[in-house]
């Protein structure tokens, strides 16, 4: 029998485009669902060779992949991020590359976006806390002229930042996310407070955020907890960080980014 060689497709990058309202084009897309001729190949770390029993003019559809949550294990087609179709010619035994520009999907809401940049949704929740401010050091921005910060020491050795109103978000298990890019010297904690319309709350406590001395973006999945607390009738979030000086550092620093605050429209 005449054996199939396999043509081969490279997948180095995949960048993300957005306009002046959807804010940053900052992503950590790291992964990629990869589909020939709509027969699915699988799930790719980038950057990607990927083997093809193809030849010729091939359709290709790609998916943008994250770490949820920035768990390695949980890789998810982030469902704001549109999927991408192409053609290429494909040759057995030969490599053909092929980089994709992904956008986010027309019906994503962005409840908030805070870059910092001219306003800052983000406040202080005590001012017995430590306080939040926004930093201009060229060296320590993210991107643009500003980012959010917070610095604890021995006297200051507890945050909490809130932000400084509340959001409706979906239920009926809409996706719902929060972007960031940050940077820290120690973890902190992403908490949601969701609020009902007699005035009583629930602090609900979503994930820790690991140290990361260098400038990370993470997508945190909040789609189950929303969707929980609305069905409880508690409909207005908002969304806080905190932290405590670990025990064995004298200083702590935490830098944010392009927050961001997403849903489908409902």
């Amino acid at each position: 029998r005449t054996e199939t060689l396999p043509s081969y497709l490279q997948i180095d990058t995949i960048t993300l485009d957005t306009y002046t309202q959807e804010g940053s084009n900052s992503h950590f897309i790291e992964s990629a669902w990869v589909f020939v001729n709509n027969e699915p190949l699988g799930l790719y770390e980038l950057p990607a060779t990927i083997a093809v029993l193809a030849e010729g003019m091939s359709d290709i559809v790609v998916r943008p992949g994250i770490k949820n949550n920035g768990i390695s294990g949980t890789r998810v087609m982030y469902p704001f991020y549109e999927g991408q179709k192409g053609t290429a010619e494909l040759s057995a035994l030969n490599a053909t590359t092929i980089n994709f520009e992904t956008t986010y999907i027309e019906e994503t809401v962005f409840a908030f976006i805070n870059d910092f940049e001219v306003s800052n949704n983000f406040e202080t929740a005590d001012a017995a806390y430590a306080p939040f401010e926004a930093i201009s050091e060229p060296d320590l921005v993210f991107e643009g002229s500003r980012s959010g910060a917070v610095y604890l020491n021995q006297i200051d050795s507890f945050f909490q930042i809130k932000t400084n109103i509340g959001y409706l978000l979906p239920d009926e298990n809409y996706p719902v996310y929060l972007e960031m890019n940050y940077r820290c010297s120690q973890n902190f904690q992403v908490l949601l407070r969701a609020s009902n319309l007699q005035g009583a709350s629930i602090l609900w406590s979503q994930l820790y955020v690991g140290k990361k001395e260098t400038w990370n973006k993470i997508y945190i999945e909040l789609t189950e907890t929303a969707t929980d607390l609305n069905q409880q009738d508690f409909n207005v979030f908002e969304v806080l960080f905190q932290a405590e000086l670990a025990d064995t550092l004298e200083t702590a620093y935490f830098y944010w980014d392009n927050i961001k605050l997403l849903h489908y429209e409902q």
